[in-house]
Protein backbone atom coordinates (compact mmCIF):
# COMPACT_ATOMS: atom_id res chain seq x y z
CA UNK A 1 0.00 0.00 0.00
CA UNK A 2 0.72 3.75 -0.76
CA UNK A 3 -0.41 6.69 -1.73
CA UNK A 4 2.17 7.30 -4.68
CA UNK A 5 0.88 5.93 -7.47
CA UNK A 6 4.85 5.69 -9.12
CA UNK A 7 6.28 4.15 -5.97
CA UNK A 8 2.89 1.80 -5.72
CA UNK A 9 3.55 0.52 -9.33
CA UNK A 10 7.33 -0.05 -8.80
CA UNK A 11 6.12 -2.33 -6.33
CA UNK A 12 3.79 -4.06 -8.21
CA UNK A 13 6.01 -4.65 -11.10
CA UNK A 14 8.96 -6.05 -8.93
CA UNK A 15 6.43 -8.34 -7.45
CA UNK A 16 4.48 -9.70 -9.88
CA UNK A 17 8.48 -9.65 -12.13
CA UNK A 18 9.07 -12.42 -9.16
CA UNK A 19 5.90 -13.92 -10.24
CA UNK A 20 3.76 -12.48 -7.52
CA UNK A 21 0.12 -11.93 -7.65
CA UNK A 22 -0.53 -8.60 -5.96
CA UNK A 23 -3.31 -6.86 -4.67
CA UNK A 24 -3.12 -3.08 -4.47
CA UNK A 25 -4.79 -0.46 -1.86
CA UNK A 26 -3.54 3.89 -1.79
CA UNK A 27 -4.32 3.82 2.14
CA UNK A 28 -4.18 1.96 5.32
CA UNK A 29 -8.02 2.11 5.58
CA UNK A 30 -8.09 0.58 1.93
CA UNK A 31 -5.77 -1.97 3.06
CA UNK A 32 -7.72 -3.45 6.36
CA UNK A 33 -10.79 -3.95 3.76
CA UNK A 34 -9.20 -5.64 1.13
CA UNK A 35 -6.66 -8.06 3.38
CA UNK A 36 -9.98 -9.22 5.30
CA UNK A 37 -11.51 -10.25 1.43
CA UNK A 38 -8.05 -11.28 0.17
CA UNK A 39 -6.21 -13.22 3.04
CA UNK A 40 -3.06 -12.47 1.72
CA UNK A 41 0.43 -14.00 2.28
CA UNK A 42 1.94 -10.85 3.27
CA UNK A 43 1.34 -7.60 3.56
CA UNK A 44 3.89 -4.55 2.09
CA UNK A 45 3.30 -1.18 3.52
CA UNK A 46 4.29 2.11 3.60
CA UNK A 47 3.68 4.29 6.25
CA UNK A 48 3.02 7.61 5.72
CA UNK A 49 -0.65 7.47 3.98
CA UNK A 50 -4.03 9.65 3.76
CA UNK A 51 -7.04 8.93 5.66
CA UNK A 52 -5.00 5.94 8.09
CA UNK A 53 -1.69 5.77 8.10
CA UNK A 54 0.44 2.62 7.86
CA UNK A 55 1.35 2.07 11.68
CA UNK A 56 -2.32 2.44 12.94
CA UNK A 57 -3.32 -0.11 10.06
CA UNK A 58 -0.12 -2.87 11.42
CA UNK A 59 -1.84 -1.84 14.95
CA UNK A 60 -5.36 -2.94 13.99
CA UNK A 61 -3.93 -6.01 12.26
CA UNK A 62 -2.06 -7.11 15.20
CA UNK A 63 -4.85 -6.03 17.49
CA UNK A 64 -6.60 -9.36 16.73
CA UNK A 65 -7.62 -9.65 13.29
CA UNK A 66 -7.86 -13.07 11.87
CA UNK A 67 -4.54 -11.36 9.93
CA UNK A 68 -2.51 -10.80 13.04
CA UNK A 69 0.16 -12.75 12.27
CA UNK A 70 -0.02 -12.15 8.11
CA UNK A 71 4.02 -11.21 7.85
CA UNK A 72 4.04 -7.20 7.17
CA UNK A 73 7.02 -5.68 5.13
CA UNK A 74 7.00 -1.61 5.70
CA UNK A 75 8.68 0.53 3.43
CA UNK A 76 9.56 3.20 4.88
CA UNK A 77 12.18 6.47 4.31
CA UNK A 78 12.55 8.04 8.03
CA UNK A 79 14.84 6.01 11.00
CA UNK A 80 11.91 7.12 13.10
CA UNK A 81 9.45 5.04 11.41
CA UNK A 82 11.36 2.41 11.35
CA UNK A 83 11.76 2.41 14.75
CA UNK A 84 8.11 2.85 15.41
CA UNK A 85 7.25 0.22 12.35
CA UNK A 86 8.44 -2.61 14.61
CA UNK A 87 6.95 -1.62 17.77
CA UNK A 88 3.63 -1.42 15.43
CA UNK A 89 4.04 -4.91 14.55
CA UNK A 90 6.29 -4.84 11.53
CA UNK A 91 7.74 -8.33 10.57
CA UNK A 92 10.71 -6.39 8.79
CA UNK A 93 11.70 -2.69 7.61
CA UNK A 94 13.16 -2.43 3.88
CA UNK A 95 14.37 1.37 3.90
CA UNK A 96 13.89 3.87 1.11
CA UNK A 97 15.13 4.02 -1.49
CA UNK A 98 15.30 0.60 -2.21
CA UNK A 99 16.70 -1.59 -5.65
CA UNK A 100 13.90 -3.93 -6.87
CA UNK A 101 16.39 -6.88 -6.02
CA UNK A 102 16.37 -5.89 -2.36
CA UNK A 103 12.39 -5.82 -2.30
CA UNK A 104 12.00 -9.14 -3.73
CA UNK A 105 14.62 -11.16 -1.64
CA UNK A 106 13.10 -9.27 1.39
CA UNK A 107 9.82 -10.59 0.34
CA UNK A 108 10.82 -13.91 -0.68
CA UNK A 109 12.93 -13.96 2.64
CA UNK A 110 9.01 -13.53 4.51
CA UNK A 111 7.39 -15.69 2.74
CA UNK A 112 9.65 -18.53 3.60
CA UNK A 113 9.43 -18.42 7.15
CA UNK A 114 5.45 -18.92 5.94
CA UNK A 115 3.41 -22.10 5.86
CA UNK A 116 1.27 -22.65 3.09
CA UNK A 117 2.13 -19.77 0.86
CA UNK A 118 -0.28 -19.14 -2.06
CA UNK A 119 1.63 -16.39 -3.24
CA UNK A 120 -0.74 -13.87 -2.86
CA UNK A 121 -0.04 -10.27 -1.65
CA UNK A 122 -1.15 -6.64 -0.71
CA UNK A 123 1.13 -3.87 -1.38
CA UNK A 124 0.18 -0.16 -0.86
CA UNK A 125 3.51 0.98 -1.96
Amino acid sequence: MDDEPDIRDSVKRWLQFAGLRTHLAVDGMECLQLVNDVRPDLIVMDVLMPRMDGLTAIRELRGGSELSTTPILVLSASLADENEAYIAGANRVLAKPYQGRQLINTVKELLSDEQNVSDDLVSNS
